[in-house]
C-alpha cells in the first residue's frame, strides 16, 4: 500500500534531492550521526531495489523504474542507517529504523498502516 503512495515514478533526480534533503535535516543526523555517502543508482535489470555497500561507508541504492516511490527510497535507506546495527535485512532494528522514517516522512498515519501491516503477518507485536 505505501509503496504505491505519492508520485510514481519518481525521478533518478527527484530521489537524490529527497535524499539529500532528508539525510541533511537535523534529526536525521542526530539519530543516525554515522558517517555515510549515499550513490543513487538506476536499478535498471534488477526487479527489487537495493542497498549494497563494500565498506558500510558509501552505499549504492539502486531503483529500478518500478521501484522508485517514496517508501521504496525511505526502505533502502533504513538498511544504510542500520548496515552495522542491523544483524539480518529486515530485523527489528530495521524495522525500528523504517518505521521512523516513515514517520517522519510519509506522516503518522502511513507509520501506523506500516506497523498494522507487520502485525497482520505476526512480524510484530
Amino acid at each position: 500500500m505505501l509503496a504505491l503512495h505519492g508520485d510514481h515514478p519518481l525521478t533518478l533526480a527527484r530521489i537524490r534531492r529527497y535524499v539529500l534533503e532528508l539525510t541533511g535535516e537535523d534529526w536525521f543526523r542526530r539519530r543516525w550521526p554515522q558517517p555515510m555517502r549515499l550513490h543513487i543508482a538506476d536499478g535498471r535489470g534488477d526487479r527489487h531495489a537495493r542497498c549494497s555497500s563494500c565498506d558500510g561507508l558509501l552505499f549504492k541504492l539502486s531503483f529500478p523504474r518500478a521501484t522508485r516511490s517514496e517508501y521504496f527510497v525511505l526502505h533502502e535507506l533504513a538498511h544504510a542507517c542500520t548496515w552495522h546495527t542491523a544483524q539480518t535485512d529486515h530485523d527489528l532494528i530495521f524495522m525500528r529504523a523504517l518505521l521512523v522514517l516513515v514517520r517522519k516522512r510519509m506522516g503518522r498515519s502511513a507509520a501506523e498502516l506500516l506497523r498494522r501491516e507487520w502485525q497482520a503477518a505476526r512480524l510484530v507485536t
